[in-house]
């Protein structure tokens, strides 16, 4: 991995910038882990594998798909089966997750603040002083007719 780009790394109008990751970076074997702060878009640009665009895009519709399904059987293994709380695994499928839905935004050049902007506006037609009811989660007002 080039990892010139990720320590200086370019903005790009429709990529989070402001997501910075602290890594212990191996440039050297021989000399060992440098700290370094990296964007977290360049770390995972750097590590999804290349392919064509075809392949990419199932890869990363795979990945979403798995990996939630992996964060679902973590919270299942607590609720189910009475398991102790596994925060660690948790954290770490919630990281996988993301790391899919990071390249899935910047396969299709979208920002993840334009993805939650267009999710809490959605929301906020569907429940009235931003407020949940069942009633209104059924009426789903956002998905009207104007």
């Amino acid at each position: 991995m080039n990892t010139s780009s990720l320590s200086n790394p370019q903005p790009h109008p429709e990529i989070d910038t402001d997501d910075f990751i602290h890594l212990q970076i191996v440039h050297d074997p021989e000399a060992g882990p440098v700290n370094e702060v990296v964007r977290y878009d360049q770390f995972v640009r750097g590590l999804f594998k290349p392919d064509t665009e075809q392949v990419m895009a199932l890869h990363m519709a795979l990945g979403v798909a798995g990996e939630a399904g992996e964060l679902a059987d973590a919270i299942k293994k607590e609720y189910v089966y009475n398991k102790p709380r596994d925060l660690t695994n948790i954290i770490e499928e919630l990281g996988d997750l993301e790391f899919y839905l990071q390249q899935v935004r910047m396969h299709y050049n979208v920002s993840r603040a334009a993805v939650l902007q267009a999710n809490a506006d959605k929301l906020a037609k569907r429940y009235v002083n931003l407020k949940y009811s069942d009633a209104a989660a059924i009426a789903r007002a956002d998905k009207k007719e104007n």
